[in-house]
């Protein structure tokens, strides 16, 4: 009897600790509501949706904003679409396991190519990529944002010529580090493909959204706006609102990130994640096929999150989760699953440019994080650490190496940079300017102060670095395992000293306008005068040719649409402009050469001048060269 009074006070406490986290949780969440119709109200979005799935409570689907704002149509439940961008990944990842769980996939250790038909990986760095490396963005891929999207139809089944036609570069070896790689999933799409003898989209229907009852799941694949899809807005300096051009999906790409569906549907999938699989009621969604997908495959460190199949496994306080984001255009998207906890949550927004502080994902993320589970807790016990061997620049792995996009490294490096200083004022160090992290053993540093702060919106409350055979310090790990960064040994290796010589040489080139007035005369040093002056008016041009004047969507559609013609156009510039800087050098060699002992000081102004605009020239000359050949 003692034991069974025993045994049923234990069940009250438990039963009372669940109820009495979420009643928190429910008073916490519609806290949160309420903020969130003031910031509708504000224009922080246009529109918004957010799913809370628990065991306990159910379904609660919100909605904030409208459908389309221009229009006045307000968000129909049910019926209104949201584009989930990269949680598509997931999709896919999830259609991996299956084929694993079937048998018609051996192995995630197996060679891709065992199992691609109209691709093969080319062999580098004495090893083959594998199809753990595709899953887990550890396969070395450059970062590649042109060709995913699309302004011309393009057939499908896409042929492997225009396959092979659009291969990112491979950076480095597979399995080093996570490095985010949409091509690596485009290539899970094919293998799904190739091994079901199905389409991916007629895949996932009948594998994956209809055993889910996920009605109104499918691909964007119109080249107009899907019918019913949130709008995003921008909102002009007069307070109009004006809809933001919609950009089309390659359909390459449309594993990658092209699902639109209602908020009801996507939380069924949440909560297939959620519940591990269990109770689904289907065959092809089961417990074997989630314990395969959230397996995980591969982590930058152990105190950072890592990756499943496709999916991110991280944890929070310490309870598992697996979740996903997902971007485009004008469009943002989030899923997180507490299977221990029994609760999760999907949010997604079409985005309102041009108004106020606009919200960010990633404070949503936190935002609801924080209501259904609580406060991050940072409690640890602050271990020695030899904080100088962390000091230094870091740049992101996740970038382009080859392709036209290269140049927004050097063009803008704050994105891609991270810089670790040893805290002026006490232990620990600051990264980007906020901490101090203090060394919670292993490598792992930790703010126990963290905030969230909107305009840094990808710091974390934690970071690893990762060391190599040696023991030298040469990478570094955010919370969430999709940002990896390499160590830099110097600073010319960095990008912002590459921007800074950019930035002075042009601001100095600009003096070369005033060398055609310089009364010359030898008529080759006046040509080249005339020559020199172009330069300035070559920098307007090339500037220019790269942010102005694209169109709808501006230089980001540009990109992601795959079109190359300023690209060109830009290389062309800018070796006409190395050419001439090359006729300037030899001038100002041939001129000082010449030089006579006691001239006059006019001579002398006009040799410096032309020596600062050849100096100018040449900083930008080698800011160029580092963007094309360095970074």
């Amino acid at each position: 009897m003692k034991h069974l009074l025993k045994n049923l006070s234990l069940l009250l406490v438990f039963f009372s600790f669940f109820a009495l986290t979420n009643a928190k949780a429910s008073t916490e969440l519609d806290q949160l509501y309420k903020q969130l119709e003031k910031e509708a109200v504000d224009g922080r979005f246009a529109a918004l949706t957010v799913a809370y799935i628990s065991d306990e409570d159910g379904l609660d689907v919100r909605y904030f904003g409208e459908q389309d704002r221009v229009d006045g149509l307000p968000i129909m439940p049910n019926k209104t679409r949201w584009l989930i961008g990269s949680i598509s990944k997931t999709f896919t990842g999830l259609a991996i396991a299956q084929l694993i769980n079937e048998g018609k996939i051996g192995s995630v250790d197996d060679a891709a190519n065992t199992y691609l038909q109209r691709h093969q990986i080319p062999r580098e760095f004495d090893q083959d990529v594998t199809i753990r490396h595709l899953l887990t963005h550890s396969a070395g891929y450059e970062l590649k944002g042109s060709g995913l999207g699309s302004y011309e139809e393009i057939n499908t089944p896409v042929s492997e010529e225009y396959i092979n036609d659009g291969v990112p570069m491979r950076a480095f070896s597979a399995g080093k580090v996570t490095a985010y790689s949409n091509f690596s999933t485009m290539l899970l799409g094919l293998i799904v493909e190739d091994v079901s003898g199905l389409s991916i989209r007629e895949y996932f229907k009948r594998n994956i959204w209809q055993p889910l009852g996920m009605t109104s799941a499918d691909f964007a694949t119109e080249m107009h706006i899907p019918e019913g899809l949130v709008r995003p807005i921008i909102k002009t300096k007069e307070g109009d609102l004006t809809k933001k051009p919609y950009l089309p999906f390659n359909p390459l790409y449309w594993p990658v990130g092209a699902i639109t569906l209602t908020a009801e549907d996507m939380s069924k999938y949440v909560r297939a994640h959620m519940l591990e699989g269990r109770n689904v009621g289907s065959d092809k969604i089961n417990e074997d096929v989630f314990r395969l997908a959230h397996m995980l495959l591969f982590t930058n460190h152990p105190g950072v999150s890592g990756f499943g199949m496709k999916v991110v496994v991280g944890s929070w306080n310490g309870y598992i989760n697996y979740s996903h984001g997902g971007s485009w255009p004008g469009f943002d998207s989030y899923f997180l699953a507490f299977p221990e906890l029994k609760k999760a949550f999907f949010v997604s927004m079409a985005t309102m440019r041009g108004a106020g502080k606009p919200m960010s994902v990633n404070e949503l993320r936190l935002r609801m994080l924080e209501a259904i589970a609580g406060p991050e807790e940072i409690n640890f016990k602050e271990q020695s650490a030899d904080y100088a061997a962390y000091a230094g620049e870091y740049l992101n792995f996740q970038r382009s190496y080859d392709g036209p996009e290269k140049f927004l490294t050097v063009l803008s490096p704050g994105g891609y940079l991270v810089k670790v200083e040893q805290n002026p004022n006490g232990d620990g160090i600051l990264i980007d300017g906020v901490g101090p992290y203090l060394h919670a053993g292993d490598d792992l540093v930790m703010d126990r102060e963290f905030k969230f702060n909107p305009s840094n919106p990808f710091a974390s409350s934690r970071y690893a670095f990762i060391r190599d055979d040696e023991g030298e310090v040469i990478g570094l790990s955010a919370e969430h395992g999709l940002w990896a960064y390499e160590k830099l040994n110097s600073g010319s290796e960095s990008p912002a000293f590459y921007n800074s010589l950019a930035m002075y040489g042009g601001l100095g080139i600009f003096l070369a306008l005033l060398l055609p007035f310089w009364r010359r005369r030898e008529p080759n040093d006046r040509n080249i005068n005339y020559l020199q002056a172009l330069l300035p008016l070559m920098v307007i041009a090339l500037v220019s040719t790269i942010m102005f004047s694209h169109g709808e969507g501006g230089l980001e559609y540009y990109i992601i649409s795959g079109q190359k013609t300023r690209f060109f156009l830009v290389s062309v510039i800018a070796y006409v402009f190395l050419a001439i800087t090359l006729l300037a050098a030899f001038n100002n060699i041939k001129l000082w050469r010449g030089r006579v002992v006691g001239e006059n000081s006019y001579h002398i102004v006009y040799l410096l001048h032309k020596l600062f605009v050849l100096i100018a020239a040449i900083l930008l000359v080698i800011a160029f060269m580092a963007a094309n050949f360095i970074f």
